[in-house]
């Protein structure tokens, strides 16, 4: 406000001086005038179009000048200041400050899955619970190997759903009859013929709390399952050994014989036979001496099936060494604790 009045002040001292100045300017505008007459017609003939252009120029700014001055005559001396007035930026109202969101807390420190709310899933109880229910594949993150996803096959119909599949057989296109290295890392495809690995087997249920489930098929369609209450499968160290719980079920308890058991390939004879049950297994298992069941073993379409060793996909306590079933599948499910953080 204080620089707007001495704008005004000094505006008023210079509006005295523009009247006295008028009769000077009005002489100078008819003297300027009378040379652009004579220079134009001097220009056009030798081209000197600049030299008019400036001499205009001049004559404009003479009349912008002689006009304020009229104004100033007419008694527009409020006038010109209003305008120069107006002209000055006006004063802005404060900001009305309006009251910041509280800060919201920061979630703990770890790992987040699609909605970034949610741990991410370790199993397909997690995804589940995430509120996905239908069956189809998924990625899970396992302990201590949170930086790389596992797809899985994910059975949300069988009750209660959320079933983590560990091994499936459903066509017989994948060969089972591979070495450590293979089973150890895993193979297959989680939408069909499929083993998910040892060491992603021993990272999912090594501390315990999961429950396991055989589900199968014959080539009737008559359908049979096995139920463990613990599975747990420990470390390399201990040649990925079976541990397993009590059986309920319909199929008969042909995995109990295999309890305890290290893990064994056709390079990697774990066994207590005096040999490789790998070999005449045709297939990579929990072996004893050797097997009543043999879920890795050749897929032989149709049931029952000719060999000379029991090697076919069977679950001896239901149908028989000598019958090849239609489809296998192994899935897991967290129990107690396990389930529920």
């Amino acid at each position: 406000m204080e620089n707007q009045t001495a704008t005004i002040a000094t505006l008023t001292k210079l509006v005295g001086g523009l009247s006295r100045d008028k009769d000077d300017l009005t002489r100078q505008l008819q003297d300027v005038t009378r040379r652009m007459k004579k220079g134009g017609r001097h220009g056009d003939r030798h081209g000197d179009r600049g030299t008019g252009t400036r001499r205009a120029q001049v004559a404009s700014e003479a009349v912008v000048r002689i006009g304020d001055i009229e104004d100033v005559d007419d008694g527009g001396v409020e006038a010109v200041i209003k305008r120069v007035t107006e002209s000055q930026p006006k004063p802005q109202p404060k900001p009305e400050l309006k009251p910041q969101p509280k800060p919201q807390p920061k979630l703990p420190k770890g790992n987040y899955t699609w909605n970034d709310t949610l741990p991410k899933p370790r199993h397909c109880a997690d995804i589940q619970r995430g509120g996905k229910s239908t069956s189809g594949v998924y990625r899970i993150y396992l302990p201590d190997h949170e930086d790389a996803p596992v797809p899985v096959w994910c059975d949300m119909d069988t009750d209660p759903g959320g079933w983590t599949v560990i091994q499936k057989r459903a066509n017989g296109t994948v060969n089972f009859y591979r070495n450590w290295a293979a089973y150890r890392a895993g193979f297959g495809d989680p939408r069909g013929d499929f083993w998910l690995g040892l060491e992603n087997m021993h990272r999912l249920t090594g501390r315990g709390g999961y429950k396991l489930q055989v589900s199968m098929e014959d080539w009737n369609g008559i359908v049979a399952y096995a139920e463990y209450n613990s599975f747990k499968i420990e470390g390399e160290e201990s040649k990925y050994r079976l541990r397993l719980g009590k059986y309920h079920g319909n199929s008969g308890d042909a995995m109990t014989w295999h309890n305890n058991m290290a893990f064994t390939t056709k390079d990697s004879d774990n066994d207590p036979f005096i040999g490789n049950c790998a070999g005449y297994q045709r297939g990579g298992w929990w072996y004893n001496a050797c097997a009543h069941s043999n879920l890795n073993g050749i897929y032989y379409p149709g049931g029952y099936y000719s060999s000379r060793y029991q090697d076919a996909v069977y679950w001896a306590e239901w149908r028989g060494g000598s019958y090849s079933l239609k489809t296998v599948m192994m899935k897991v499910r967290p129990t107690g604790n396990q389930a529920l953080t």
